[in-house]
């Protein structure tokens, strides 16, 4: 991870001004860094499908869910969100799935209806844990709702924004930043303009550098 690599570097910058036994603190954690940061970062995904804690088999539902993403193409922010906005029951309609463009390209995977059976039985475990599987199933939206955000800045939303701010129009970039306040919760216009919907054909053709 990259993560490991950067604090790498910033370790070895720091050691000369350190006591030999902050050194061996720092060795420390530098051996511990990697497995501390998959505990959390498998902790994040899990709360972003709406699971409390860690059981056996959840890196492999995770990493199978990411795996059907990339290959599908479905959007990273969405298919979180849009898994939130469903009951486990409705994720095999048809009907529902139409109504979330990335749920719905998901879905083409041949794999989503056996992960869509594991994660059902995830939740369930759960549930019967909470003691009532319609109290859950509110809490377990609720947290979904709460680290999944519905609006991201996006490409495409920014390069319209930066083109009409070139000719001294800023009510986009404006708009762009009322919007991002609050990105959890649903707003009209936003919805009205595309916010999350998919994104426009010509978007798909820019190319933005890490060096910007």
């Amino acid at each position: 991870m990259i993560v490991n690599w950067n604090i790498g570097q910033l370790a070895n910058a720091l050691k000369p001004l350190l006591t030999s036994s902050q050194q061996v603190h720092l060795s420390h954690i530098l051996k511990t860094l990697d497995s501390y940061c998959k505990n959390k970062i498998l902790e994040t995904f899990l709360m972003k499908i709406g699971l409390k804690e860690e059981r056996w088999g959840d890196e492999q539902l995770v990493e199978k869910l990411l795996d059907m993403m990339q290959q599908t193409g479905a959007d990273f922010t969405l298919t979180f969100r849009q898994l939130a906005e469903l009951e486990p029951s409705e994720m095999v309609s048809e009907i529902k799935l139409g109504e979330k463009w990335s749920l719905k390209r998901l879905s083409s995977h041949a794999s989503w209806g056996c992960w869509l059976d594991q994660y059902r039985e995830r939740l369930d475990k759960e549930a019967v844990d909470a003691g009532s599987l319609g109290m859950f199933e509110d809490e377990r939206r609720r947290r979904m709702l709460n680290v999944n955000p519905i609006y991201v800045p996006r490409n495409w939303l920014l390069h319209e924004a930066i083109q009409d701010a070139e000719m001294d129009n800023f009510e986009k970039v404006r708009f762009l930043l009322d919007v991002m306040r609050n990105p959890y919760a649903v707003q009209p216009e936003a919805e009205r303009r595309g916010f999350s919907a998919q994104p426009p054909q010509w978007a798909y053709a820019l190319k933005i550098s890490c060096s910007s």
